[in-house]
């Protein structure tokens, strides 16, 4: 075992250049990978983040002008959170 260790660190010393460019790529390419990981994961967050705070409706439906009384029995039927009549003119 002291025989291995002394020669790999004999071999190290005496390829300085090598054994810098060996250790800075491999520095490098952790860094890399590193860097690419938080970044995905930061875009994943920012995402969920855009989409779970979005006020936009589920579904949005347009028709002809309807009752009050429809407004209202949509709003009694389960899972609906919203019944909103709105109107719009030409003007």
């Amino acid at each position: 075992m002291r025989v291995l260790l002394k020669k790999a660190l004999k071999d190290v010393t005496r390829r300085k250049m090598r054994s810098f460019l060996t250790i800075l790529g491999i520095a490098l390419g952790v860094m890399g990978l590193t860097a690419l990981s938080i970044a995905a994961t930061q875009f994943e967050n920012s995402f969920s983040y855009t989409t779970d705070t979005s006020s936009l409706a589920d579904i949005q439906i347009t028709t002809a002008p309807t009752s009050p009384s429809l407004v209202t029995d949509l709003q009694r039927q389960p899972n609906v959170a919203l019944v909103q009549a709105a109107g719009y003119s030409a003007w």
